[in-house]
Parts: structure tokens; C-alpha cells; sequence
């Protein structure tokens, strides 16, 4: 890891005691010897905070659109912000891979049980086509609920600062 850029002062030679920005957060100087990283202080950390939360529950509103805005606005001074928006937007992107599949394997589905099936009773009801759409739509209550639970876990973690990754999602972006 690298150290943080550190801003000397003419008189001391050593840098002013605060917190300096590194690539992975924030670190202390006291004058003295460097303190731990902490993604947690500094200035901007409640910013990005919300900008992580943001991202996460953006993605339950507005689908891929507001984690891809919140990850093209933070910058590498946001580590922690631009983690986030870039976990939400492979999150949302691989959630819409997800249903677009859906949906074509449901018409196919439904276009290839629709020619064979028949219950031989000549009422003209096709009861292939019927389970296959209840089939469909528990398959996208079931997704729908696993989404937002995901994202309300992401979003709890982000606010609590935690670096976190989603446990299914296919990595588009990088952070």
C-alpha cells in the first residue's frame, strides 16, 4: 500500500496533524507515526455514506440508472462510494440479464408447449401453457423478493460502512 500524499509545512518539515487520504481510505497523522486506515473518517466520509446507500437502493427504484450515474460522478477520491455504486450496478445489470432470460425461455416455452400439448378432450385448453405462466410468475415473485432483500442487505451494509460484495452478481465493472 502506498503512503498518503503528505503536504510539508515549510517550518516543520513534517506534515500538519489530520486525516490524509490514501487509495483504500483514510489515515491519521499525529505528528508523529501514521494511524490505521479507516474508510470511516476523514472529510467527505458521510458523503460517501449516503453515496453508497444511494447506490443500493437507487437500484430497487430505478433499476440500472442510478447506481451507473452514482458510479460515473464518484471518483478514486471515493473508494468507498465507487465500491458500492460499482457493486449495485453489477447487481442491477445482472438482475436484467436475469429476467431479459426469463423471458425468452418463457416464450419459448410457451410457444413449444402451446404446438404439442393438448389435454385430448377437444375443449381447447391448453394446460401446459397454464403451468408454465404460473411457473413464470412465482419464479418472478421469487426473484423479485430475493432482489430487494439484497439490496436493503446491501444498503444496511453500506451504511454501517462495511466494504461488501453481493453474493450473486456477475462483475461488469470494476470499483
Amino acid at each position: 500500500m502506498s503512503e498518503p500524499t503528505i503536504h510539508r509545512t515549510a517550518a516543520e518539515g513534517a506534515p500538519a496533524e489530520g486525516w490524509y487520504p490514501t487509495d483504500r481510505g483514510w489515515r491519521w497523522w499525529d505528528g508523529a507515526a501514521w494511524g490505521p486506515l479507516s474508510p470511516t473518517a476523514g472529510p467527505g466520509a458521510g458523503d460517501e455514506r449516503t453515496l453508497a446507500l444511494f447506490s443500493h437502493l437507487g437500484g430497487l427504484l430505478g433499476g440500472v440508472t442510478v447506481p451507473l450515474v452514482l458510479y460515473l460522478v464518484t471518483k478514486r477520491d471515493k473508494p468507498f462510494a465507487r465500491h458500492h455504486a460499482a457493486e449495485a450496478l453489477n447487481f442491477q445489470l445482472t438482475a436484467l440479464l436475469a429476467v431479459l432470460t426469463s423471458v425468452l425461455v418463457f416464450v419459448a416455452v410457451i410457444g413449444g408447449i402451446s404446438g404439442f400439448t393438448s389435454d385430448g378432450l377437444g375443449d381447447g385448453i391448453d394446460h401446459g401453457a397454464e403451468i408454465a405462466i404460473v411457473i413464470m410468475v412465482l419464479m418472478l415473485v421469487a426473484s423479485s423478493v430475493g432482489h430487494a432483500v439484497l439490496s436493503v442487505v446491501a444498503a444496511v451494509r453500506a451504511s454501517r460502512m462495511e466494504w461488501w460484495r453481493y453474493p450473486v452478481s456477475i462483475r461488469f465493472v470494476k470499483p
